[in-house]
Formats: structure tokens, C-alpha cells, sequence
């Protein structure tokens, strides 16, 4: 049985809708956790990103014998360097060696954005002329793991691009989603997903022209896509979101319908937050996380947008009828107490596990975890424990 407790909580500086666990030994202390927000200003305001502004924020989890553990803000700037106006952020990834951030923005763009120098004057590449949804560099089977040379991008209206970051140019423009396109996923140097608000899943092989290779229909906007890897390799089967409120896995060899579904009660915005890739080499670790691949087993945090978080355990080696096992929502939805009731106006985009080694997660049993939580309208962070995520699946 699921138990939680909320340790912690904070006030992020804006509507907050993705987080990235992150490890870096800027300004003496390690960030447990990045926050991307992104809000919409008045039209009198002087803003140069198209009537949106975003902030980066990051947090530290401080453990003391007297307040226990608490969350806290640090800035990720130095002082003698000016503050730089960001577009909103409205999706957040790590570069393959950890140590930048990319940013797909409200703008148009991507940002590449060093947490070395102190300042956030990163790389910008222009893609688009409205919101970009998504960005995932190619895979390429290399000695780092990762192909430079060309991204797939989504965006507003519907539209998947690929884009080439050296040249800053977009080299194909592909079939587009009808209305909004939400997300992507590459799965080898020139094969790639994008799902979007058509309720289609679409296959992509761009040495096959800009035409789908394949395509799912699902009952609503599909709006996460995570493939299953398996030795640092991506699959065949893929995890699939939607916002029918059901979490799918699907296999590109049988196109007609998903092997297996699971139904959590609230649109599955992401379905990448794994609770563990330890025990992998370090290029497929670095490949999973950079590409925002899943294992074939493993326990998934997954923000179900007005309900809250789900925990759901997954396995591809059991039978289709139970490959996922629900464990339960980190909100109880009729709960009274403030700690334990979905709040109001409750809407979650995001979710991260904290790893193992992280401060408020060193001495933690097997079956407990810290999760952290973006709640968008109401501008909280908030730092949970989380037992009983060891249900087999």
C-alpha cells in the first residue's frame, strides 16, 4: 500500500510546469532539482518573447538534525552577472554529459544553457515561429552516444521539423499533427515518434520522406511518448500518454491498437520519470536519460495533470494483461487534511525521482523514494516521501 508524507514545500516564481533532477557542484552546494516556468504578461509589458517570460530556478534539499529536511531556493547566477530575460520555458532536458541544460521555449526556440560560467547567456536556436512542445536530438550509436547534427522538433499548430544546430537552419519540414503537436521521442539516427492533439501516434523515418512511416490513433491528444530501451539500445515497444487518462504500451510491429493499458484518472502528460536506471553502464545511463528512455521494468512517477501524481510499476516480461500495476496517487482526491487532499486548482505537468545518492534520499529503505512536484496554477514545489513502490508487477 502507497504511503506519502510531504516534507517539504516552497513557492516557485511562476506557473511551474517541468523539473529536472540535476547534479552540479556550482556554488558549493549541489541542486537536487531545476524548475522551468513560464507565464503569459500583459501586452503592455516589455517583453521580447511573444507574450510569455520564463524563469529557471534552482533547489536544494537540506537535511538538519533540528528542521529535518527542507527545500530551498538558489539562485543559478552570479551576482556579477546580469539577470538575462528568458523566454518561457515550456519543456526542460539535460545534454548528454550533464552539463548544460536544453530548453525548448515559448519563443520558438531552443536553449542551450551552461551551468558553468554563471550565466545564461546560452546558445539559441531558432526553430520556429510559435511555441516549441518538444525537442529530441537524433540517437547515434557513437562513442558519445549522441549524433550532433540534427534534432526533432514540435511546436504549436501542429508542426514536427527537423533542424540541423549547426548550420541553425530546419533541413525537413515533416506531416504535421492536426492542431497542437506535444511531443517527441527519437529512436535511432534517423527514426523518431511525435504524438499530438489529432490523437495520433506517428513513426518517423526521415530517409523515407516527410510522410509518417506509421501511425496509432488514440481517443484524445497524445501527449507523452517515452521508448523502452533495452543494453542502451531503443526497442520496439514505446510508452505512450494520452490525454484519455490512459498510460499505453505500444509495440511499432502491430500498429492496429496498444499491447497493453492502464487507465490513472487524469490526462498522462509525462511518462519518462523512472524511479531508477542504477546498474546500467554509464553510456546507456547517459543515453536514457538524455533521449528520456525507459527500462523494460521499472516504477514510473507520472503527472496526471488535475489528479495529481500516479505511481504506476511496469514490466514487459509479464503477461499483457498485467503489465502495468497500479499503486496508487500521491493525493488522496476526497482527502480533508491539506497535506494529503489534491488542492484546488490542482494541475501537475511535471514530477521527478530524486536519486538515490541525493541528500533527502541517503538512508531511505528500498521501498521509499523522494519525489518532487511542480503544481502549476498554484506555484508549488513541494519534497515527498514516498513508500510502498515496491508492488510487483
Amino acid at each position: 500500500m502507497l504511503s506519502v508524507r510531504k516534507v517539504s514545500e516552497v513557492s516557485a516564481p511562476s506557473t511551474c510546469n517541468c523539473l529536472l533532477p540535476f547534479g552540479s557542484a556550482k556554488y558549493g552546494k549541489q541542486l537536487d532539482v531545476i524548475a522551468g516556468c513560464y507565464e503569459h504578461v500583459r501586452s503592455s509589458h516589455e517583453s521580447i518573447h511573444g507574450g510569455y517570460r520564463g524563469f529557471l530556478t534552482g533547489y536544494v534539499c537540506e537535511v538538519s538534525d533540528e528542521l529535518g529536511t527542507s527545500l530551498h531556493e538558489k539562485s543559478l547566477s552570479l551576482d556579477t552577472v546580469a539577470t538575462v530575460e528568458l523566454p518561457g520555458i515550456f519543456d526542460l532536458t539535460t545534454s548528454y554529459d550533464g552539463t548544460r541544460l536544453m530548453a525548448s521555449c515559448t519563443d520558438g526556440s531552443v536553449r542551450l544553457l551552461s551551468l558553468q560560467d554563471g550565466s545564461f547567456n546560452g546558445a539559441i536556436f531558432p526553430i520556429h515561429n510559435t511555441m516549441l512542445t518538444s525537442c529530441s536530438p537524433f540517437y547515434a550509436s557513437s562513442e558519445v552516444g549522441v549524433s550532433q547534427d540534427k534534432w526533432l522538433c514540435t511546436a504549436h499548430q501542429g508542426a514536427v521539423v527537423v533542424y540541423d544546430p549547426v548550420t541553425k537552419n530546419v533541413i525537413s519540414t515533416l506531416e504535421k499533427h492536426d492542431y497542437d503537436a506535444w511531443c517527441s521521442a527519437t529512436i535511432g539516427p534517423e527514426t523518431a515518434l511525435s504524438g499530438g492533439d489529432d490523437g495520433l501516434l506517428k513513426w518517423r523515418d526521415i530517409r523515407c520522406g516527410v510522410n509518417a512511416v506509421g501511425r496509432m490513433q488514440f481517443g484524445a491528444g497524445v501527449v507523452s511518448v517515452a521508448p523502452v530501451a533495452e543494453a542502451g539500445v531503443a526497442s520496439t515497444y514505446v510508452l505512450v500518454g494520452s490525454y484519455d487518462e490512459g498510460l499505453y504500451l505500444v509495440d511499432s510491429r502491430s500498429q492496429k491498437q496498444p499491447v497493453s493499458s492502464i487507465g490513472l484518472g487524469g490526462g498522462v502528460w509525462r511518462c519518462s520519470r523512472q524511479l531508477s536506471s542504477e546498474g546500467l553502464p554509464t553510456a546507456s545511463e547517459s543515453a536514457m536519460r538524455y533521449h528520456r528512455w525507459v527500462q523494460p521494468r521499472s516504477t514510473l512517477a507520472i503527472p496526471v495533470m488535475q489528479r495529481g501524481v500516479a505511481f504506476v510499476k511496469y514490466s514487459l516480461a509479464a503477461p499483457e494483461e498485467d503489465t502495468f500495476s497500479f499503486l496508487g496517487h500521491l493525493h488522496d482526491e476526497t482527502g480533508t487534511s491539506e497535506v494529503a487532499g489534491l488542492p484546488p486548482n490542482a494541475l501537475f505537468y511535471d514530477c521527478a525521482f530524486l536519486p538515490r545518492g541525493s541528500r533527502p534520499s541517503r538512508g531511505l529503505s528500498d521501498d521509499t523514494a523522494s519525489v518532487v512536484t511542480c503544481d502549476f496554477y498554484n506555484k508549488k514545489i513541494a519534497l515527498w516521501e514516498v513508500s510502498g513502490l515496491q508492488g510487483d508487477a
